[in-house]
This record gives C-alpha cells, structure tokens and sequence, in this order.
C-alpha cells in the first residue's frame, strides 16, 4: 500500500499547561481538515495548579465535550493519550518531559526543548530506551516557507555566510523560568542557521564568540549577539554566522528589511515577516564580489491557510513518525536539536548565566520544585 492509499492515522492528543501557546496548539488539532490524511484528536487538557484552570481554558476555546479538564498533570498522563504537548516554562520542559516519557507518551515539547544540553540528552537516552518519539517543537520549520528555504537552498551555490536576527519586545523575563531573550527568541536564530547548512554529520560550530547585556532589575539576557564560523563539508571555505536576539529592539523597523539573509556564491536567499512566523521567501541571482545588483529569481509566500495558526503541521511531522515507528524525525533531529543548546550553553556559560540547580539539573525526578508557575499554567 502506497502512503496515498494508507487510512488516515488518527492520534489522540493531552496537553500540559493552560497558557496562550497552548490555547493555540489546542485551536489547531480542534479545527477539521477534512483533506488531511492525519486526523489529531484533542482528549484533555490540564493544569499544573487547579481543575477549574482547565475547565476555563476549555470553556475559552470551545472545546468539544469529549475533551476532559485535569487538574494535575500526572491525571492527564495516566489516560490513553498517545501523544502530549508540553507547553510550559522553559524551566519545567524537562521535568514534564520526562514524567510524560515514563507514562509511556510520545512528546511534542515548545521550544526550546530543553534548558540546556545534558538534559536533552538525557531526554533522548530515555526516549531511546522506551522506543517513544521525542521532538523539540520549531513550528517554522514544518510550515509550508519552512520546508521551501529547504528545498531552495541549492539555488544559491555553496553557502557562505548567514546573517540572523530575532528581536522584539514582549517576552518572559523571569530568570527561574529560564527566560529571557536567548532561550526564547535566539533559538529561532540558531535554528535558520542550522537549517541554512544543509544536512550534516557535526552541526558544532569550531569558533564560537558571543556578547551579551543582561537586564539589571531580572537578571535575563536582554540582548546578545553571536558569531559562529563552521568547518565546511564541500570545500575549503568555512561558513560563517551572526545571529542576534533582543528584548528590546523590533526586527524589521521600516518594514522591508529580511529576517534572514543567507549568501551563497551564486546568489542569496532573503526571508521576510517576523523571524517567528516568516511570510516570503525572495532568492536573489547574485555574484558575490563588489559592485554587482542581484536580480530576483523568485518569490514564494507563506500559504498557511486562515483558519490554521501553524503549529499543526509539528503535530502533523510527529503523527508521521509515530506511523512509521521512528522516534527521531529527520527534519528535526536530534543531532541538531543538541547542537542548538551546546551552542546557547557556550554562550551562557561565556556570559555567566544561570537560571538556578532546579531549572538545570539533569536529576529527574526533583524531590520538591519551589520555582513558581505563571499564571494559567
């Protein structure tokens, strides 16, 4: 049987956390698409703090009857759910991880995946041993521009240099829920980087440098730069990137300037809209030496459809792996979702931030956690 003729695969779905991000993911598995070959069931939704956050979450999106409210997350975890969002405080995504892990669910976590790498890991071994599909969730990366700049990439020669950015203003600012700019925004950066190399055996970068200025009332990174020179696998030409991330600045000011640039010797690859959620694509034809004009080649536009937010099409990539028996996805890896928070650990540790033992820690499970959820959590 050929995937065309497969039956539509239909995965139940829970969600731990109340807040807005799950309130989305929540409205995309609810919306129908009757075209989709996947079919995402939501069955309940809990709450880290009271039964009654659950029922007002569901009452705020109309939820379905045959969704159920929870009132602690190990309820939710002790149903038949096959698969679990994890939207939580950067702080909590391990520890929620791992306790949905050993209930025996698939995890689809919200970026980042993890606090930092040792617990990825860790959250892979355990994956691993308990052959369960685990996915950090970069909802660009499996929307429709997302797997376009893949599929351009060749159109612009060899890549040389990458240039990335990621800056706004409204973002977590509590420094035991690990937030701040770099884990929440500058992720999205390293992400397009890491994309923008194509497959690869080592995603490590040889050079790493890294500046950054910390708020002084929270203690968060507030902004920081970074600048990473990777070994090339073609040629003798290395790659070079700088991405950046700020609370405080906006990305696109005038409203015509890319989000991403990446350059190759044939030409260049401009991505527009929020770095977040990207709504064109231009490729440039370009030679690279001085003086010379690129012409557009093409354009491609972000075709999400209005009535969907984009997180399903994550919830669709771990739907198709769960299929096919792969705890890994292959456009998501493991190996690049480690290389991703080696990196944020080199430049914290370059910049002495630390978000406190319960948030890092690889122990699991922690005796008694005092860090404090937000709201509607």
């Amino acid at each position: 049987m050929n995937p065309q003729e497969q039956p539509p695969l239909i995965l139940t779905w829970g969600i731990l956390s109340t807040g807005r991000i799950a309130e989305k993911f929540a409205l995309d598995l609810l919306n129908p698409r009757p075209c989709s070959p996947i079919d995402h069931t939501l069955t309940g939704v809990a709450s880290s703090t009271s039964l009654s956050t659950a029922c007002t979450f569901l009452e705020k999106i109309r939820a379905p009857k045959h969704v159920i409210p929870y009132g602690s997350y190990p309820s939710l975890l002790s149903t038949s759910c096959e698969a679990v969002y994890i939207a939580t405080p950067h702080s909590h995504h391990y520890q929620n991880a791992m306790m949905a892990l050993e209930a025996g669910k698939h995890v689809l976590i919200e970026k980042p995946i993890t606090v930092n790498a040792e617990q990825c890991r860790a959250l892979f071994n355990t994956a691993t041993k308990k052959r369960l599909f685990v996915m950090g969730g970069l909802w660009t990366r499996f929307q429709p521009i997302g797997c376009a700049f893949h599929e351009v990439l060749g159109e612009v020669g060899t890549v040389r240099r990458i240039e990335r950015q990621f800056l706004t203003g409204d973002r977590l600012i509590t420094l035991d829920l690990a937030g701040g700019g770099l884990l929440d925004l500058g992720i999205y950066s390293l992400n397009w980087v890491l994309q923008a190399l194509g497959p690869r055996r080592d995603y490590a970068p040889h050079a790493v440098a890294s500046g950054m200025t910390k708020d002084r009332s929270t203690g968060v990174d507030e902004t920081t730069t970074i600048l990473l020179r990777f070994a090339a696998e073609k040629d003798d030409h290395e790659v070079q990137a700088m991405v950046a991330s700020s609370l405080r600045c906006a990305t696109d000011a005038d409203g015509t300037t890319p989000c991403v640039c990446v350059q190759g010797d044939k030409g260049e690859i401009q991505v527009f809209g929020w770095p977040w959620r990207p709504s064109r694509i231009r490729i440039l034809a370009r030679e690279q030496r001085f003086g010379t004009i690129g012409m557009v080649r093409k354009e491609i536009l972000n075709r999400v459809p209005d009535q969907v937010y984009g997180l399903v099409y994550e919830a669709d990539e771990l739907a198709r792996c769960v299929r096919s028996g792969r705890v890994e996805s292959e456009t998501m890896s493991w190996n690049e979702s480690l290389a991703t928070l080696k990196i944020m650990d080199q430049v914290r540790k370059e910049n002495e931030l630390w978000f406190g033992e319960e948030a890092e820690t690889v122990v699991y499970p922690v005796a008694q956690c005092s860090i404090e959820y937000f709201q509607g959590y």
